[in-house]
């Protein structure tokens, strides 16, 4: 049986701004349900459906086709980065992720 090792997860503040909480509220009440139920999923070290991205980034992926950005620091540390959605297209998804990767890649600096 394979261990599953709980996860601290953090928010990014980004210039005293929390872009993953603000990305939340803006969705529906059944999608926030849906996007905290998956964190709560994370924090115990299931992260379900998801993708590597290189130097530590995973995108957490939804069904609906919400995707959660977050930088993972060994086996117990993910910071929540930014959200999205592949409303916008390939365009808009790789405009996240170069969102995601300049916040990871400043904490990793700052650390």
């Amino acid at each position: 049986m394979v261990e599953v090792k709980p996860i601290t997860i953090t928010d990014a503040i980004v210039d005293g701004r929390n872009p993953i909480r603000e990305w939340i509220t803006k969705q529906t009440k059944v999608d926030q349900a849906r996007i905290l139920a998956r964190l709560d999923q994370a924090e115990e070290g299931n992260f379900g459906k998801y993708r590597n991205l290189s130097g530590g980034l995973l995108e957490l992926k939804f069904n609906t086709g919400h995707r959660i950005y977050a930088g993972r620091k060994g086996d117990t540390f993910l910071l929540l980065l930014v959200g999205g959605d592949k409303s916008g297209g390939k365009k808009g998804q790789n405009k996240d992720i170069v969102r995601a990767r300049d916040i990871w890649a400043a904490y990793l600096e700052a650390q």
